[in-house]
């Protein structure tokens, strides 16, 4: 079946067939462009005549000078019918006064499942009319929100089901009572203000909540969860910052309370994801002799390119998790943000990774004896030697140790070669 696009970006053609396309996009690199960027868009338009469009996406750096054609384009998605609108700008300064407003009438009923905002000012007064009945996605990205414009979002928004702050700051509550379908929530990084670094929290109540992210950077901000029993799977990939070098150790503490309480809260979930940050803090825990939070996860994922400072984590983890059926470690994540370790830690660590799970030989994982039928390895890099070094222990402690083991697949990272192990009783004896 033909494609059908059209797209322009500077520099670029643009293609398609103008009655038939699905998706347009624009997309301008060069600031010097820009008035024959706009030109082109408002004659491209003119001719297009299907009467819908799937998907209309607008991204560059935005400048006030194109206000009015920017809203010209966004009236001409809306009266098409567009699905999925994304409003998606630039800023390569951080303090730029630039932002596009919404016009007024995107704060009517516009006909879009699926809205993205990046760099663009909401109004909290036209909030309090806001009415989106037919979105169910939407992410906002770089934007000052506050509690009470959440709540407008999720009254305005009777069939919402995704939500992302990307990025936000204003607010210090996400309350998903005051919506009913809401059932998966993203928060990707926030700041507090300046004059409570360490003390403000961000509380989430999610009694109908299924799925829950709290990823990215977190600045002068704690995360507290009430209410999220619904919860079936949740991802903890955040990152903290630390303070300075001298107080660390004590910074350390803070962080751990925290994660142990957000563990406690989420130990009834079944998918359970835990980035690189999360896992090297539960490492630390674990050599201090701080166990983790008993949890009823069947799917544990690892998103870290785990060294031997990670082994005490992913012991903890193992522990604690006594039904866990599968077992995913993604050497490749996204975010490989680590915590900053004080010096007094070191001497904790001091083992390799065969002599760290040679400990373990004679304790008992409920979860290796009972439970764990899958070990899935993505991202491994053979020409990695260090990589390579903890892995292989790792894995032959699993297939040693892993009583009902059916299944262990290794990805490579380089030649994207597959390697599985079946029925691996052998390697038990």
């Amino acid at each position: 079946m033909r494609s059908k696009h059209a797209y322009y970006q500077s520099g670029g053609t643009l293609f398609g067939l103008w009655c038939q396309i699905s998706y347009f996009a624009v997309n301008v690199l060069a600031l010097k462009k820009l008035k024959a960027f706009a030109v082109f868009v408002d004659k491209t338009l003119m001719h297009y005549c299907s009467p819908k469009v799937k998907k209309f996406l607008v991204e560059f750096e935005f400048t006030e000078c194109l206000k009015a054609q920017v809203d010209s384009w966004v009236e001409f998605a809306v009266r098409l019918q567009v699905e999925e609108l994304c409003l998606e700008f630039h800023r390569e300064i951080a303090d730029d006064p630039d932002y596009y407003y919404l016009p007024n009438f995107l704060y009517s009923n516009i006909p879009a499942e699926k809205l993205s905002l990046r760099f663009c000012a909401l109004s909290p007064n036209k909030l309090k009319q806001v009415s989106w009945m037919s979105l169910k996605v939407l992410s906002i990205s770089y934007n000052f929100v506050s509690n009470e414009m959440i709540k407008n979002i999720f009254l305005g928004c009777s069939l919402l089901e995704y939500l992302k702050l990307n990025q936000c700051h204003g607010f210090d509550q996400i309350n998903t009572n005051f919506s009913s379908s809401l059932k998966d929530l993203v928060v990707d990084g926030s700041w507090g203000p300046e004059d409570k670094f360490g003390d403000f929290v961000i509380t989430i109540k999610g009694p109908s909540l299924l799925s829950l992210t709290l990823t990215g950077y977190m600045r002068r901000a704690n995360y507290m969860l009430l209410d999220v029993s619904s919860l079936v799977e949740a991802d903890i990939g955040y990152r903290m910052k630390s303070c300075s070098l001298g107080c660390r150790s004590n910074w350390y503490s803070a962080h751990r309370s925290m994660l142990h309480d957000l563990l406690e809260k989420l130990k009834h979930v079944e998918k359970l994801t835990i980035g690189t940050w999360c896992l090297q803090v539960l490492s630390i825990s674990e050599v201090k002799g701080l166990s983790s939070p008993t949890s009823a996860c069947k799917y544990l994922t690892l998103n870290k390119k785990i060294n031997k400072w990670d082994l005490p984590g992913i012991a903890s983890l193992l522990q604690s998790s006594p039904n866990l059926q599968k077992l995913t470690i993604n050497l490749m994540p996204s975010n490989n943000f680590e915590f900053e370790l004080d010096r007094s830690f070191y001497k904790y660590y001091n083992f390799d990774g065969e002599e760290y799970w040679g400990l373990y030989n004679q304790r008992i994982f409920k979860c290796l004896v009972l439970h764990l039928k899958s070990v899935e390895i993505v991202g491994f890099d053979t020409s990695c030697s260090s990589l390579k070094l903890v892995v292989d222990q790792s894995v032959q402690f699993l297939l040693k140790n892993a009583k009902v083991l059916e299944k262990m697949i290794i990805h490579a990272q380089r030649d994207a070669v597959n390697r599985t192990w079946m029925s691996l009783l052998r390697h038990r004896n």
